[in-house]
């Protein structure tokens, strides 16, 4: 075709090829918006997220664009630019045309006739994107602008709740100093000692046995507030019982994304005796720094954005097969980060909060902490149900070793820590255990004793000045930080009557929490 025909091509529909900017801008600031809404109702909006997932589809939409310019469309820029839009928000919103073929399940409920529905969705979509594009320049340009713009424009608006405001409140008063560097660290599904031996098949000296050594008081009958993490760790960092009867309105959705994201009486408390804060904003989509965390000590945007962007595409499936889900591997490179987290030279005191993700499955690490993936079903961070349901012990074993990588490391990261700061105050526990027992988060009534000791059973052990008298820490993780909290700023922190909680939904809607205080006693004695 000569320059003129070319020219006409790409001019009939009567708009300048700059124009198609528009669409194409649109589509490419939509998937990262629909990553952060499909994973959780729970977590804040993540901005640095965000920005390194558009650039990464940017990459993706402009390659595709240019091999249409250049291989298929003869240099037309509007026909390239329209239809790489169409091809950025089909690839990148893959589960909801599953969700809109699922519909099928209920004439059909067979997996290869929703895939099979999927596929031809896509396509016809696709087809129609090819035909217009050529046939009808102008009704395309109106279709793919309008489609991408409310797209955009619902999933910000399902984002809105999500943005975490200033930070609020205040601690406890603190008491005269001197103050020791403090490290709270949250080991993530970490199991109590008598479920890894009696589950797990465990021997030897296990993490608190090394602990106990190193001048760290235990409490072998440890046992959480509430059985999942968000929960959990919220309830830590507001040494209290924040939720009552549940996640049930937005209000309280959003009292937890203040907590979870440094919005604390904790961090608040140790601000105020002059502490610097330092937390750890890893893979986990429930942890972000907020404003009132002085330094932030994170995982990789980019690692993230590669796993999350992946996982709402027609790659998914073949991701998790062949690569490890990066909750483990992220936490491990934390967890190898935080020998290097005190600095005694500082003017003030220090506080860290390591929160993080392992050995919680995916079980992707072996006891030398080699990574490899076993399987896609053991490379999924929901991997308790296949372990609850193994007889053989071969969901266990993988686990076991796992929990072995972790000892090592946390103890090499612990003797570091010590090394720079023997007077160290160190406090680590877990935020639930494990659910070996009983697959599936069914109604606690579903639960035996032994299955609901085993996930509410956690590691204890704390590390304090040894003129606050502690002989063995608290039994919860509320009372416990509150015991640490006073033994390291001079607060006067009482403990609070014990209470337990099970959140038995799986999906964060209208979550309830079911109170098993009663129960929880009479299972401990």
């Amino acid at each position: 075709m000569n320059p003129e025909g070319e020219r006409e091509v790409a001019d009939r529909s009567g708009l300048p090829s700059v124009a198609w900017i528009v669409p194409f801008g649109l589509a490419v600031l939509l998937p990262g918006l629909f990553t952060q809404i499909s994973e959780s109702r729970i977590h804040a909006f993540r901005g640095g997220m965000y920005v390194t997932e558009t650039v990464m589809v940017l990459f993706f939409g402009s390659a595709t664009a240019l091999i249409l310019y250049f291989v298929f469309y003869q240099r037309n820029l509007g026909r390239s630019l329209g239809t790489a839009a169409v091809l950025v928000l089909v690839f990148f919103t893959w589960p909801f045309w599953v969700d809109v073929a699922g519909s099928a399940r209920r004439i059909v409920d067979v997996d290869i006739v929703v895939d099979i529905l999927t596929v031809a969705l896509v396509t016809a979509v696709l087809w129609l994107a090819v035909r217009y594009s050529d046939r009808d320049s102008t009704f395309f340009f109106v279709a793919v602008t309008a489609g991408s713009a409310g797209l955009l424009l619902v999933s910000a608006a399902l984002l809105v709740p999500r943005f975490v405001g200033a930070p609020v409140g205040s601690g406890p008063m603190a008491g005269p100093g001197p103050y020791p560097n403090a490290v709270i660290l949250v080991l993530d599904g970490y199991a109590r000692e008598d479920a890894l031996r009696d589950n797990f098949g465990a021997e030897g000296e296990l993490l608190v046995s090394a602990l106990a050594d190193r001048g760290f008081a235990i409490n072998d009958d440890a046992v959480t507030n509430y059985s999942r993490t968000y929960a959990s760790i919220a309830s830590m960092v507001a040494m209290d019982y924040p939720f009552g009867e549940g996640l049930r309105s937005e209000e309280s959705l959003d009292r937890m994304r203040h907590l979870l994201n440094g919005d604390s009486p904790l961090v608040h408390g140790y601000h105020d005796a002059g502490y610097t804060v330092t937390a750890y904003e890893n893979w986990w989509w429930g942890s972000q720094c907020g404003r009132a965390i002085d330094d932030c000590t994170r995982v990789s945007f980019v690692e993230r954005s590669l796993w999350s962007l992946g996982q709402v595409s027609p790659l998914a499936s073949i991701q998790r097969a062949i690569v490890p889900h990066p909750f483990v591997p992220t936490g491990l490179d934390l967890l190898r980060e935080l020998g290097r987290q005190t600095d005694v030279d500082r003017s003030a005191p220090q506080l860290v909060i390591a929160h993080v993700t392992v050995p919680h499955p995916p079980t992707v690490l072996d006891a030398e902490c080699s990574l490899s993936v076993g399987s896609a079903e053991l490379n999924e961070t929901a991997v308790w149900e296949s372990i609850a349901e193994s007889d053989d012990g071969d969901a266990r074993h993988p686990f076991l070793e796992q929990t072995e990588c972790i000892d090592r490391v946390t103890i090499a990261e612990i003797d570091q820590l010590l090394t720079i700061d023997p007077d160290l105050a160190v406090l680590v526990l877990s935020d639930h255990g494990t659910r070996s027992l009983q697959p599936g988060p069914r109604d606690p009534d579903e639960w035996s004793d032994d299955a609901l000791e085993e996930r509410m059973g956690i590691l204890m052990a704390m590390r304090v000045p040894a003129d606050c008298g502690l002989v063995a820490p608290a039994r919860t993780p509320v009372n416990a930080v509150r015991s640490f909290v006073s033994c390291t700023t001079g607060a006067t922190l009482d403990p609070l009557p014990e209470r337990f909680y099970f959140t038995p939904a799986e999906e964060w809607t209208d979550v309830p929490f079911v109170e098993l205080t009663d129960r929880m006693r009479s299972i401990q004695g």
